[in-house]
């Protein structure tokens, strides 16, 4: 009988460490929720009311993101 739930199957262990994540801010004005990797980010959403910014190139899921080039770190 198959398991019918709304937990990703893909998730490792409730227990295991979440990943470093921060939110950067465009020169448009989109929000791009990033995910460490190594040295660098990578993208992990992208969180915007316009939807250029969806179609974007720049902005693509998984994308390295250079945050000195043209984003600012939202604190």
């Amino acid at each position: 009988m198959p398991l019918l739930t709304v937990v990703d199957l893909t998730e490792s262990s409730p227990f295991d460490q979440p990943p470093e994540t921060r939110t950067f801010r465009s020169e448009d004005g989109a929000f791009l929720e990033c995910v460490r990797d190594g040295e660098d980010w990578r993208l992990r959403r992208v969180i915007s009311t316009c939807l250029s910014d969806y179609l974007d190139p720049r902005f693509q899921p998984g994308k390295k993101i250079d945050n000195r080039e043209w984003i600012r770190e939202n604190r």
